[in-house]
């Protein structure tokens, strides 16, 4: 398991708006694969408008 040193340092170098890393795993010969989760709580249905916490 990353220390929240290390995801904080990837969370710092991705500098993604409202995504905060709760993992990672090195693969060799392939990359980084980030596991990421959004700390809005809502966000804006694109048909209606309305901010909704929750599918509608």
């Amino acid at each position: 398991m990353p220390s929240t040193a290390q995801l904080k340092l990837i969370e710092n170098l991705l500098n993604l708006p409202n995504l905060k890393v709760t993992d990672y795993i090195n693969q060799e010969n392939l990359g980084m694969i980030v596991q990421v989760s959004e700390q809005n709580k809502k966000a804006t249905c694109p048909r209606c408008g309305t901010k909704s916490e929750k599918l509608h």
